[in-house]
């Protein structure tokens, strides 16, 4: 899973991004769906539109549940991007949104990014990447409460699963579950 929480645009207000998933968005030769819009790292058609970019800083952006196997187009090591690693935010969902919270430190607002393909492959097979070692349910639905109760979240968007990989709808209507018992 991976939470980038960026603070950054064009104006003076800073506005932060937090996003679930399993990867970094990377560098590449074409834009891709995985390329986040806000992102400093990816195609310059997705993250420089009109000249404007890059959207967000690098040290505005926290990315919750990295897991080690992950690998990028660039040295991950060599940015400002804070790593919450997946270990640390199934040990204590909570105290990882706080943590990332801290880090955005006096941002105008987030905005939050959830890939579904955060959660554990034997939990949620119905994304392009599966990968063990993600997320619960439970761990997602904490993590994603107390991340949306901060009066600086200003918005969220889920993307990622694959209706083609779960034809009953039953792993589509559980991380739906999900969204819906955070966002209570």
């Amino acid at each position: 899973m991976r939470c980038a929480v960026r603070a950054g645009s064009a104006s003076p207000s800073w506005t932060g991004i937090s996003t679930f998933a399993t990867g970094i968005p990377t560098p590449s030769d074409r834009p891709q769906a995985r390329t986040s819009r806000s992102s400093p790292r990816g195609h310059s058609s997705l993250t420089d539109i009109e000249g404007l970019g890059p959207y967000v800083r690098d040290e505005d952006l926290v990315a919750l549940g990295f897991r080690p196997s992950e690998s990028h187009d660039f040295d991950i090591d060599s940015t400002a991007i804070s790593l919450i690693p997946a270990e640390e935010v199934i040990a204590d969902p909570v105290a990882a949104a706080e943590r990332a919270l801290e880090r955005l430190g006096d941002v105008d607002g987030f905005w939050i990014h959830v890939d579904a393909d955060v959660l554990d492959a034997a939990t949620m097979p119905a994304v392009d990447s599966p990968e063990p070692g993600g997320l619960s349910f439970d761990d997602l639905t904490a993590l994603l409460a107390a991340l949306v109760a901060a009066p600086s979240a200003v918005g969220m968007e889920v993307t990622i699963l694959d209706p083609d990989l779960d034809p009953d709808g039953h792993l589509a209507a559980s991380f739906a579950a999900v969204i819906e018992a955070a966002l209570r």
